[in-house]
């Protein structure tokens, strides 16, 4: 019983916690705005796009290790708020309270396409701008 309860608590550990010594992903956020679409790109890895046309979010990463490799169909997505898997490329819709967890974490965020390693990125104001931009 004891171990049931304590397998319980390790699961809601987000794996993001569970990195802590992993260093983050080499690169720079940059904004990118082209026309109605405005993005958030972290090097060549990740893509955190608004589309302000429809109020939606689509979040993509590549793989940094096969980056002409087909893109895996499923992403976690883990913050210190918690843990997601997500259909990848990842639509959001504007209010997923998903934005928010990216927005908000603590430090980083842990990316990982389904079969992939983790990539590792700090968290910068240029992911709430997208999201920000899209809710306006």
């Amino acid at each position: 019983m004891i171990l049931a309860a304590l397998s319980l608590l390790v699961q809601q550990v987000p794996m993001l916690e569970t990195a802590s010594g992993v260093p983050t992903a080499n690169g720079q956020w940059r904004i990118v705005e082209q026309g109605s679409v405005v993005s958030a790109r972290f090097g060549n890895l990740v893509d955190l796009s608004c589309y302000r046309s429809n109020k939606v979010l689509r979040l993509a990463v590549s793989d940094p290790a096969q980056p002409l490799a087909p893109l895996p169909t499923r992403l976690l997505v883990s913050t210190t708020y918690g843990d997601r898997w997500v259909e990848h490329p990842a639509p959001l819709h504007v209010r997923d309270p998903l934005g928010d967890w990216m927005a908000y974490s603590r430090g980083r965020i842990l990316l990982m396409p389904e079969g992939a390693a983790p990539v590792i990125v700090p968290n910068h104001a240029e992911v709430a701008r997208v999201i920000e931009a899209c809710r306006s």
